[in-house]
Parts: C-alpha cells; structure tokens; sequence
C-alpha cells in the first residue's frame, strides 16, 4: 500500500509536530482539529518552527514554500479524512474522546490505515471503535516531534504484520527511527521503564533517602544523565506524571507528587514544581554527586527492561535505542546493566522489592536466569 495523503487529527502540539514532519518529507498533509482557534495555534506553531529552520540555514526558502503547499487545514473531518491514506489521531489522552474519534473516521473511510499516537492507552482497546483492528496501530511520536527522533510503533492484538511493516516504511521516510513494541503492554517501552524510575527517584526524596540535589546530582555526574529524574519530572510536567500514576499499574503512588498536582506547582511550565523555574534551569552542584546510591533507580530499570525481553516485547537492542533516542538517556538500561554486573543489579532489585513489594519491581525471571547462567556482563563476557 502507498501512503500518499496523511490526515492528522489534532493541531495540538504533537498534532502539529506530526503534520509538520509528514510535510516536509513531501506527504499531503491535512491538519483537522474541532474548533478554528486550535487550527490557528496548531498553524502557527508549524510556521515558526519552519522560519527556525530557514534561519538556521536547514531548509530553503523554496523548501519552505513546498512545505507550506503540502499543508491543509480544516475543522471538516470528512474532508480531512475522505481519501486519506494514513489516519495519525492526536487528539487529548482520553479513551473515550479518541475512540469517538476513530468510529467517526470510519464513517468516512474504509480503506486508511488507523493510527494512534497514545502515549499509554490500550492500542488493543482503542482498535475496537473502529472496523479495521487489523488495520490499527500504536504510532507513539515523543515531543518536540520535529527534534526527537524516536518513533515506537506498537501492535495491537489484532494488528496485522503487514500493517505494521507499512508503519515502520512511513517512520523511516519522515526521517524518523522506528522500534516495534511487539505487544501491548502498559507504557509500551520508553515510558515503562521511565515512569517507575522517575517515580521511584520522587519517593526516595520525599522518603528522606536522599535530597533531590543529592538524586539529581548523582545521576547527572556519576551516570551521565542529561537531567537528573527530579527535574526531568518537573520539565516532563508533574501533572502528566500523576495522570501516569492514576492509568497504570506500574507507577508507584507519590504522596509528594500528588501534593504539587493538587497545589498546580507542575513544574517548569507554572515555574514551581520540585524546583524552583522562575529564574531558570535548577543549579545541581557537582559536590553532591555519589552521596545518593543511583542503582537504586538504574537496577529497577533494568528489571522492567529484562521483563520486557522475556516477554518477547523488544530485544535488547531495541529497548536500548528506544531509550535512547525517546529519552536522550547515554546509554540504554541493558547496555548499563552488562557494565554493572548483572549479579550487582539483581542484589538490588531483591532489596529494593523486599523493601517496596510493588510488581513491577519484582525480579525478573529472565534477570534469575542471566545470573544464575554466569551472563552476568562484560566481566564475564557475557550477558
């Protein structure tokens, strides 16, 4: 099947990072969202974003006229969708608001590929509004779309390899790097494996285990970090943590983050979070780096990510570039592992669920198996 024509459904932010891209690798885009002053922002923000680009010498001034020609926008969905041959939804994080969505699309078309760019809802359940499960597919983009490179496309119950290979095609050419999240599973990789962490980081500050300076500094200076998980979590937005902590299972509760949710101190977008954003980037001095002990995050991770191996979601190597392209993290959590010792990760993730007793901290059969094997890393050659 070739995609020709793409319609985005919601001119949001990452409504409109998709658009833009699609665009620029020369698809015919058609931009719908409900009301003409989202259409308006969700335009905007593309046009600046391309004068960017033209300043910085990336694109052309002509490249930038073809651009703007493959760019439609309408609050008409059956004109954005009637001969569409790819449907990309981004429209609110809310089950029911995107299932009406995808029943109305297939009131008017029957051919398009279905997707979703949910960043944790059930591909599998959202599949069931429309008429095509075989032709619906998580299309996970991570925000700035046009910067990040990170695609992860996942399967559905129902959702046909063909379908799948035709997502990972169209990654590709909007320059993106795809990796197929072979089953539907709560927080698909990137933020399975980074929501506990993060999470775990909040409570272990809040618990007195260590200041968030102390958290912060360690993993920036001693792990080689870009953001330390406390002020990655008020730059991410404590409010979209908390939604993660109330939809999944997997993220531990945080009385702390519950706190500044209700306070509205979500971090840097109101200035207030953890941190304190008003005069800029929090200050983590280097002085306080080692007086946290990072494997207490670090081992979790890779517990969450040995899982996802035995599962047969992703291979090593996926999990791993996922990681780091969808969280620009130096290394992935497997790659980490083999450098530690996977025998030290173990110790600690025993302790850790011993102390915690939350699921997804429970260690990982396939994690028991490495050890108890000898594969425990670079040390021993193998793992």
């Amino acid at each position: 099947m070739e995609i020709k024509k793409v319609a985005v459904l919601g001119a949001g932010t990452m409504g409109a990072g998709i658009a833009q891209v699609c665009a620029q690798a020369g698809y015919e885009v058609w931009v719908r969202d409900i009301k003409d002053e989202f259409i308006e922002k969700g335009k905007a923000t593309i046009e600046k974003n391309l004068r960017k680009a033209v300043n910085k010498g990336k694109i052309s001034l002509l490249k930038l006229k073809e651009i703007q020609s493959k760019l439609h926008y309408t609050t008409d969905l059956k004109e954005a969708v009637s001969d569409a041959d790819l449907v990309i939804e981004a429209v609110p994080e809310v089950m029911d608001i995107k299932k009406e969505v995808f029943k109305e699309v297939c009131e008017y078309n029957k051919k398009a590929i279905l997707a979703t760019n949910t960043s944790g809802l059930s591909i599998t359940e959202l599949a069931k509004a429309t008429d095509r499960p075989d032709k619906f597919v998580g299309m996970h983009f991570f925000n700035p779309v046009p910067v990040m490179a990170l695609v992860e496309i996942i399967k559905g119950e129902q959702t046909s390899d063909e379908t799948v290979n035709i997502a990972v095609e169209f990654v590709k050419s909007i320059g993106k790097t795809p990796v197929v999240v072979k089953k539907d599973i709560a927080g698909f990789i990137v933020n399975r494996c980074l929501v506990p962490y993060l999470l775990l980081a909040i409570q272990d500050y809040e618990n007195g285990v260590a200041s968030k300076e102390e958290i912060d500094a360690t993993m920036i200076y001693n792990y080689s970090f870009p953001m330390g998980p406390i002020e990655l979590s008020d730059f991410v937005g404590l409010d979209i943590l908390y939604f993660a902590t109330q939809q999944w299972d997997i993220a531990p509760k945080s009385k702390a983050l519950e706190e500044k949710f209700k306070a509205k101190e979500l971090g840097m977008k109101t200035g207030i979070g953890f941190y304190d954003w008003r005069t800029g980037r929090p200050k983590i001095p280097r002085e306080l780096a080692g007086k946290y002990d990072g494997l207490r995050l670090i081992a979790p991770m890779v517990n969450i990510a040995a899982d996802l191996i035995q599962q047969d979601v992703a291979s090593a190597e996926e999990i791993d570039t996922a990681m780091k392209l969808g969280t620009n993290m130096p290394k992935g959590p497997c790659e980490m592992a083999d450098e530690i010792g996977l025998d030290k990760i173990l110790a600690k993730v025993e302790e850790i669920y011993k102390e915690k007793g939350y699921e997804i901290l429970k260690p990982s059969e396939y994690l028991k198996k490495l050890v108890e094997e000898g594969k425990t890393g670079k040390d021993a050659g193998e793992g």
